[in-house]
């Protein structure tokens, strides 16, 4: 209740909504512009194993594959995600959603020809991470109940544009290792979802609302009227 009650009521509002589209813009979708870093992983060896003198037909087709699994298992797992904020709260569940994307983008960033099984976790965790994280980020709405059609269009808008992250990352890995590139993405994605959770969210959806501007003009005017009554009588 004290994290709750620790921005003002305003500035969470406004600032929360902004950190919020910038939390799901640099840490979200990134696996959907996947195809922009698959010549990034070709240039590691990633599925070399299986080219032949004749070409690497079946080395593509791996990253189609490896595609699927990550989509499958988000849209299967997600299902979790609701159970979890309806026990253990929005707030954990938004720390649980960063603790997976960041442990998906380390693991991107060591992935190696040696290490195939982690390219698929990888992309798994970051998956499921980040559309956690958008449905967390989602309640922020509820502090705009006037707007909320609007707040979660740009929340879902910026999530999808996030695939220009993967762009930047396969135009930048031959001056900036691609590595480090996935490890400041780590280091980030803690550091503001971080900030989202603790400052931003509260620890139940139902109390997001409480911060909107209608619920506080509506306690005003329940104020004013017991004050009214009571100078009355």
């Amino acid at each position: 209740q004290r994290i709750d009650n620790c921005l003002p009521v305003k500035f969470r509002r406004w600032f929360g909504l902004v950190i919020a589209i910038i939390d799901v813009f640099l840490f979200g979708g990134i696996h959907y512009g996947f195809n922009s870093l698959i010549h990034v992983y070709k240039s590691v060896g990633l599925f070399a194993y299986n080219c032949t003198e004749e070409g690497c037909m079946y080395n593509d087709s791996m990253f189609g594959v490896v595609f699927t699994v990550w989509m499958v298992s988000q849209m299967v797992l997600i299902v979790f995600a609701g159970i979890m904020m309806d026990t253990v709260g929005l707030r954990v569940l938004k720390l649980v959603a960063v603790g997976m994307y960041c442990t998906g983008c380390l693991m991107f960033g060591f992935t190696t020809a040696t290490t195939v099984p982690l390219f698929y976790a990888a992309g798994v965790l970051v998956a499921l991470g980040s559309i956690c994280s958008l449905i967390c980020n989602h309640q922020v709405s509820s502090m705009f109940p006037q707007f909320r059609g609007l707040c979660i269009s740009l929340l879902s808008g910026a999530y999808d544009s996030s695939t220009v992250i993967a762009y930047v990352i396969s135009l930048t890995y031959l001056l900036f290792p691609f590595k480090w590139s996935f490890i400041i993405l780590a280091v980030g994605s803690v550091i503001v979802g971080g900030f989202v959770a603790l400052f931003i969210l509260t620890r139940k959806c139902g109390d997001m609302g409480k911060f909107s501007s209608h619920k506080r003009r509506g306690e005003a005017l329940c104020e004013e009227h017991q004050s009214k009554v009571q100078h009355k009588s």
